[in-house]
């Protein structure tokens, strides 16, 4: 199968591909820079409700600056092709490492970390992220990225019909039953459901791993931490991890 022919990039690799939506890496023919760009599939070019998904994803991501929340470079939403170019991130997902084996205490508590500091500036915004998955995660030298915003949406809310929801293992259960509803705190029980395969394979953990965990995925969303709280929680494990090493 031929890559789409988008005006002014060079498609290269396909980096994955969605319900709607693929990813491929690509080069600006103008500057010769390196990308990603997100074009939307054949069969879904000129279908309304995915072009609008694809307006939201911009909107969504318009204006964030953060080295853990991937970066939109420019949008072409408004006739066809529609597309976005965003960067093209170093490293591999956390999906990828996790098949790989174990990842080491400090690690998982940095990439908790960096998500949570993410999810502070995307909620900031006014949107939920909607997918927290390990898939949507890049492990990259400065830390974790995430990325694929397709099932962005308002914080709070009704949703809308045929509204495109994340994977279903990592979904929270507000957003399912006959009236689902958007709340602030779903992308935080998608977190927690991915901090839970962290841990899957990582043997002998710290007791707060777990218990935090179950704190992430209650029931009542309301009853789950604040991302900023998460943050300030993560820094101080952190910190007195690192004492303990240099007391030792």
């Amino acid at each position: 199968m031929h890559n789409p022919n988008i005006p002014g990039y060079d498609l290269h690799e396909c980096l994955g591909v969605g319900a709607q939506s693929a990813v491929y890496s690509a080069v600006c023919r103008e500057t010769a820079e390196p990308c990603a760009v997100k074009v939307l599939r054949p069969q879904w070019e000129s279908h309304p409700h995915a072009i609008k998904l694809l307006q939201r994803e911009t909107r969504a991501l318009a204006g964030l600056r953060h080295p853990h929340v991937v970066q939109i470079k420019r949008a072409f939403v408004i006739r066809a092709p529609h597309f976005l170019v965003m960067d093209l991130l170093p490293g591999r997902s956390l999906r990828t490492l996790l098949k790989e084996g174990a990842l080491p205490v400090e690690q998982i508590a940095g990439i908790l970390r960096d998500l949570a500091e993410a999810l502070v500036v995307v909620h900031r915004a006014g949107f939920a992220h909607g997918d927290v998955t390990p898939d949507n995660i890049q492990i990259a030298p400065a830390g974790a990225v995430l990325h694929d915003f397709g099932c962005a949406r308002r914080l709070e809310g009704d949703l809308e019909p045929n509204a495109l929801l994340g994977d279903e293992a990592y979904r929270a259960p507000e957003l399912t039953g006959s009236r689902p509803r958007s709340h602030r705190r779903s992308d935080l029980y998608s977190l927690g459901k991915t901090l839970r395969d962290m841990l899957v394979s990582a043997g002998d953990v710290p007791e707060y791993f777990p218990q935090l965990a179950d704190y992430l995925v209650r029931p009542d969303p309301a009853q789950r931490p604040h991302p900023q709280r998460l943050v300030n929680e993560l820094h101080l494990y952190q910190v007195g991890k690192t004492s303990l090493r240099r007391a030792s």
